[in-house]
């Protein structure tokens, strides 16, 4: 589990997944205003963002940009100027933009000026757990922590998903 190898997210197959976690992430850790699923111009108005660039100038194993850990949320804007920059640039224009993904609890990570493969396996860690609470509950109320998970006895409970629905629903008709 804690080899990048078994971590991978092959994106291009799942990408649909990868955002239904983001925007599930994000909704459940912030007090947003956003509605995460809003369109523009028939596509979406906040898209998945690979945090290390596709285009992989740097050498980056294949295994950490397909990783769930590379992968932000921001507005189709940012993401066209940001396209396939290095890290150093893409934190720049961040930090310069003024659109709502600044509060985002998932881009915190753009207040380091680095970003790396490790930063990838963390965040990997740090955001299926956050994911797994969402969904999981342990019977003795406490959040499942993969790290130092003793087996605690789960039940599977959609209670917290479906107060964020009721907040801010999710449109599934077909454009």
């Amino acid at each position: 589990e804690n080899q990048s190898k078994n971590i991978v997210l092959n994106f291009n197959t799942h990408r649909h997944f990868a955002r239904f976690i983001l925007i599930s992430i994000e909704m459940c850790n912030k007090k947003l205003k956003t509605n995460l699923s809003e369109k523009k111009q028939n596509a979406n108005k906040w898209e998945t963002e690979h945090i290390l660039a596709q285009a992989n100038k740097e050498n980056i194993e294949n295994n950490y940009i397909r990783s769930l850990g590379n992968l932000t949320l921001i507005s189709q804007k940012l993401n066209v100027e940001s396209s396939n920059a290095p890290y150093e640039k893409k934190r720049e224009l961040f930090r310069a933009c003024k659109g709502e993904e600044r509060g985002f609890h998932l881009n915190k990570f753009y207040r380091k000026k680095a970003f790396k493969e490790k930063d990838v396996d963390k965040r990997y860690r740090r955001l299926k757990n956050k994911f797994i609470n969402i969904f999981y509950e342990n019977i003795s109320g406490n959040t499942f922590n993969s790290e130092n998970n003793s087996n605690p006895k789960k039940i599977f409970t959609l209670d917290k998903f479906e107060k964020i629905l009721e907040k801010y629903p999710i449109d599934t008709r077909k454009r």
